[in-house]
């Protein structure tokens, strides 16, 4: 709860709480509000499409999550990867239909550029961290357009 009245107090109880979660994939993790806020890393990955019907289609979604999965990974790992380095990158992907991919990230798009029906391209990927603030997604107009959102602040005493 917070208090307006001792945020110094609020702020270590924040620290101090657990946060229990369930990434909806059977996946269960507990930690301290401090460790997730010390991982909090924001990013973004461009899978554009010829139209945005696409964005509807269950293996669309799929595969930009396995590609945003993918980009995670390979970021944390290397923070000056480039959206080539993510096209070259290998990808093990299940289109949720009984289709198995295992090639490059641009292999397995152009694969499912015949599955969809439809053309599609990895044209652009970041991440960002924000130490001092909060980052968060903003989705418009069913997956269309994204961005990410910082919230950035600083507490200072005086």
């Amino acid at each position: 709860q917070l208090s307006a009245n001792n945020t110094n107090a609020t702020v270590e109880d924040l620290k101090a709480s657990s946060l229990n979660f369930d990434d909806g994939e059977g996946n269960q993790f507990s930690a301290s509000t401090e460790e997730v806020v010390k991982q909090m890393v924001g990013l973004i990955v461009e899978v554009n499409s010829e139209t945005d019907f696409v964005a509807k289609n269950e293996r669309f979604q799929r595969l930009t999550k396995a590609i945003s999965d993918n980009w995670l990974q390979l970021s944390a790992n290397n923070t000056n990867a480039t959206v080539e380095d993510l096209k070259a990158s290998s990808l093990n992907f299940d289109d949720g239909e009984g289709n198995q991919f295992s090639a490059s990230t641009e292999e397995v798009v152009k694969q499912m550029v015949g599955i969809i029906g439809e053309n599609l391209q990895v044209r652009r990927c970041d991440s960002l961290e924000e130490p001092n603030g909060i980052i968060t997604s903003y989705i418009h107009n069913q997956y269309c357009v994204s961005a990410l959102v910082i919230k950035a602040s600083v507490c200072r005493t005086t």
